[in-house]
């Protein structure tokens, strides 16, 4: 109790990689959950709490194709959960884009731009990125620069560089992890940084 719990948001197009990068970077199968105690925030929005750490996830809709909805459905839990104890509330959204995706659309910056005037600290998370001798595929790179310039409000302005597993065809191992947490743990609620820890540990 005294802990509390950290509630992260994770958000992206179908395929981008968001549960592997949440497993990875607790180090254990937290999404996609179906165990714990799921709370339905919206008919497609669910916290999953797993003691310090929730997961927010959506199922059933996709951003590119359900904006309206799911841009509705988060308006709604996050105006009623500010009534509600901190750690019912949702703390950072990770964002994850395919970094080899070569492009970001109109409709993604609609939704971070959702999400900030909601008041949630975005942090936006290119996954997949292969990286050789310290340098970023560049066609990553090309993506990330896209995203920059955007001047969405984001947190360092920029998106954060991730390979979250170690591909055992290539050997590329995985990075970044630790990166996506320190900004996770800068963005979160004093209140409920222990939890982060907690849970990170």
């Amino acid at each position: 109790e005294q802990l509390g719990r950290i509630n992260l948001a994770v958000f992206g197009k179908t395929g981008v990689g968001k549960s592997t990068l949440v497993n990875a970077i607790f180090g254990e199968r937290v999404a996609p959950t179906g165990i714990g105690a799921p709370v339905t925030m919206g008919s497609h929005l669910y916290l999953d709490q797993r003691g310090t750490l929730g997961v927010i996830d959506t199922r059933g809709l996709e951003i590119g194709r359900d904006d309206a909805e799911l841009i509705k459905e988060l308006t709604a839990a996050v105006k009623s959960s500010r009534s509600k104890p901190i750690d019912e509330q949702i703390h950072v959204a990770l964002y994850c884009v395919r970094g080899m995706d070569r492009r970001f659309e109109d409709v993604e910056e609609r939704f971070i731009r959702t999400l900030a005037d909601l008041e949630i600290p975005v942090i936006v998370v290119l996954t997949q990125v292969p990286m050789r001798d310290g340098r970023f595929h560049p066609d990553a790179v090309e993506l990330a620069n896209q995203i920059k310039d955007r001047d969405l409000p984001i947190f360092g302005g920029r998106p954060f560089m991730t390979y979250a597993l170690r591909d055992q065809f290539s050997g590329q191992p995985p990075y970044g992890l630790i990166d996506v947490l320190r900004a996770t743990f800068h963005l979160a609620p004093e209140a409920v940084q222990a939890a982060l820890v907690a849970s990170q540990e």
